[in-house]
Parts: C-alpha cells; sequence; structure tokens
C-alpha cells in the first residue's frame, strides 16, 4: 500500500520490472536503485521522517521555480548513505533534480543530454557532470526526475551553481538556474536520531585492541558522522548520543555484554576526536580533562606519543597529519565507570572548536 506522504515522483518514474510482491515495486532509475517503500526515504522539510534501515536518504538541498516565469518548479537532493559499500562516498556525488511543469501543455524531454547542464564550483570553474537517466517529458502538472553524477565532486569548492538549459529549438524552452548549493553542509538538514546513527556507525570498525591498522573506509566513515554532527544542535546531539549509547539502558559496565559495550563505546570515542580541533600538546591540567574516561592508559605517558614535556594529547589516541587521523596505540581495555560519549561532547563543546575537515576528504579522494 503507497501512503499519501510519501514521494510519488520515484514511483511514477523508472519501472523496470514486471515482478511484484506484497511488500512493495522494485523501481530504479540507472544506478540508484530503490525498493519502494521500504528502504528509500526522503528529509524533505514538509514530510515526516522514516527510519531508513539501508542508510540511502534524499536530502533536501534547494527547492523553489524557475527564474521569472515561474514555468517549472523544482526541489534539489543530494544521497547520503550510510551504507558500508559507500563508505568512500562524498556528499554531492549523487544529485536528483526534480522538475514539475506548471506552465505548458507539455515540455518535451525526450531529447535532453548531459550538455544542457552546467554545474559551476565556487571558482567558476566547470565540473564534470554525467546524466543517469532517461527524462521523457512533462504534461501540465507532472514531474520528471534528472540524476546527476559529478565527477570529483569532494575536489570542488562550494558553493555550487547548477543550470540547466534546454535547447534552442525546444517549442517549451527552459531556463533554470539553482545557486548556493552546498552539499557537504547537507548534514545540517537531516534529523539526527539515535537509528540513523547507529546506522552510519555500523560501516566503522572499533577501535582495535591490537595494532594501529585503521581502515581507511572507517576513517572516512567517522568523518562522515562528524560532519553531521557538526551541523547539528549540541542539545539534539547530546540526546541523540545518549540515546544510541546507552539504548539498552545500560549506563553501567555489563560483563555478560561488554564486547558489544566496549565497540560501541570505542567508537564514539574516536568519533569525538574527530568532531573537535583537541591539542596535542595541551598544557597537563585536570581543568583539560575528561572526568569520567577510564580507558586504560589513557593518562598514561607511555600512551602519549611524542608532544612536549607537562602536556598531554587531548586527542589521544588519535594524531593528526595533513589533516589527517592515524592512531598512536590499539584500544587496552576500559576500567571504572563506563564512558559517557553524550558527557564528553558536552565538556569539549564549551572548551573547543570543531575540526576542519575538508582537507581530511580531500587528500581521501586524491589516495
Amino acid at each position: 500500500m503507497i501512503r499519501e506522504n510519501q514521494p510519488r515522483f520515484i514511483l511514477r518514474e523508472y519501472l523496470v520490472t514486471k515482478s511484484h510482491n506484497t511488500c512493495g515495486v522494485l523501481f530504479t532509475f540507472t544506478a540508484l536503485l530503490c525498493f519502494y517503500p521500504a528502504c528509500f526515504s526522503t528529509d524533505a522539510p514538509t514530510s515526516g521522517r522514516t527510519t531508513n534501515q539501508l542508510g540511502e536518504r534524499l536530502i533536501l538541498l534547494k527547492s523553489g521555480e524557475s527564474n521569472k516565469s515561474g514555468l517549472v518548479s523544482y526541489g534539489l537532493y543530494c544521497v547520503v548513505s550510510g551504507s558500508r559499500a559507500a563508505s568512500n562516498a562524498p556528499p554531492g556525488g549523487d544529485l536528483v533534480l526534480v522538475m514539475r511543469n506548471n506552465g505548458a501543455k507539455w515540455i518535451d524531454l525526450d531529447h535532453v543530454t548531459v550538455e544542457d547542464f552546467s554545474l559551476l564550483d565556487a571558482q567558476g570553474k566547470q565540473m564534470k557532470l554525467y546524466l543517469w537517466s532517461s527524462p521523457r517529458g512533462m504534461a501540465y502538472g507532472d514531474s520528471d526526475v534528472f540524476h546527476l553524477i559529478v565527477h570529483h565532486s569532494t575536489d570542488s569548492p562550494q558553493p555550487w551553481i547548477l543550470r540547466f538549459k534546454s535547447k534552442p529549438k525546444a517549442f517549451v524552452p527552459v531556463d533554470l538556474s539553482i545557486t548556493g548549493i552546498e552539499p557537504r553542509k547537507s548534514g545540517s538538514t537531516a534529523t539526527l536520531d539515535a537509528d540513523s546513527l547507529g546506522t552510519l556507525l555500523n560501516s566503522a570498525k572499533p577501535w582495535p585492541g591490537m595494532g594501529t591498522n585503521y581502515p581507511r573506509s572507517s576513517w572516512s566513515q567517522l568523518v562522515r558522522v562528524a560532519e553531521i554532527i557538526q551541523h547539528s544542535p549540541p542539545a539534539a546531539v547530546e540526546k541523540v548520543l545518549h540515546e544510541y549509547q546507552f539504548k539498552d539502558g545500560d549506563e553501567e559496565v555489563d560483563p555478560r555484554r561488554l564486547m558489544e559495550q566496549l565497540d560501541r563505546d570505542s567508537k564514539l570515542f574516536l568519533l569525538m576526536r574527530i568532531i573537535f580541533n583537541l591539542p596535542e600538546a595541551a598544557p597537563e591540567k585536570k581543568e583539560n580533562r575528561f572526568v569520567s574516561d577510564g580507558w586504560m592508559s589513557r593518562w598514561n605517558k607511555s600512551g602519549q606519543g611524542t608532544e612536549p614535556r607537562n602536556t598531554i594529547n587531548l586527542a589521544w589516541p588519535i594524531t593528526w597529519q595533513a589533516g589527517n587521523p592515524r592512531l598512536l596505540t590499539g584500544s587496552s581495555g576500559y576500567q571504572g565507570q563506563r564512558y559517557d560519549a553524550a558527557a564528553e561532547y558536552a565538556f569539549y563543546q564549551q572548551r573547543f572548536s570543531f575540526r576542519d575537515l575538508s582537507e581530511f576528504k580531500e587528500e581521501a579522494k586524491s589516495k
């Protein structure tokens, strides 16, 4: 059954299979596969948020009408993924443009190609685009969907300008310009909750107990979560961190579920050191330390690294080089009171600024 508040434009377009079942219908637009209605959700301001078990979301970036005439209305979305397979996919690599015919009997889109689109970065440089859908046309009141792939989206400074201009011989010409496009800030438009945080963190590995090898894909996923948190209200972040970490009401260490707790807590512990620009050589004062911090060897000089005497690495167990993190040590376990990520977030939020993560993403793209 199709609910009234679900995005009908996805249903109307791109029917590619004849098979049906009792749960839904399989739809796709080229590379973007969607089992409707269960696995693809939107975060448009006018719709309620739906839990997305697969971590694929359409985040609204811009909406409005075409310049002057109002011939078409539009919504521009980016695809944000929590999937393990997409852990290196930057926000902005997938753009979905929805246009609706507001003023003509028919707008022919059969001959639209990628050459009808242009995308400029903040420096006015042309960006490479691919069109991965086949628009057909719109009767009055109907909509159509354009799936655009942006090449090297991470390397291009934002905001962007997207323009669609139909060919000169088009019977009904359309000229649409969308300015101020900033997919990196797309996390700020998403409503963070414990379920979505869990979906995103599931794609990252916990802090390893042996050695310092940590997958690049896991660093990328933690950076993605950190960016979302940086653009979310602090009170909401504290609430979500608490609900996710202690979702089973287990605020104390439970020997029966110790490994599960350690895995979850260690991801959050690393995440806090990515969110905040914590000094690696801070004065060794108690007021700099988060008191409810029982990671073994945390305040042991043997676990700190190479910082100067009488200083302490608040970013431990991470050190940063040219915008990229690496581990100084593996996890030695935990003792005493259970780590509280929400409390540590509140502690550092009052004392330190957020880390600029743009350099990490550019470096990650080049590797």
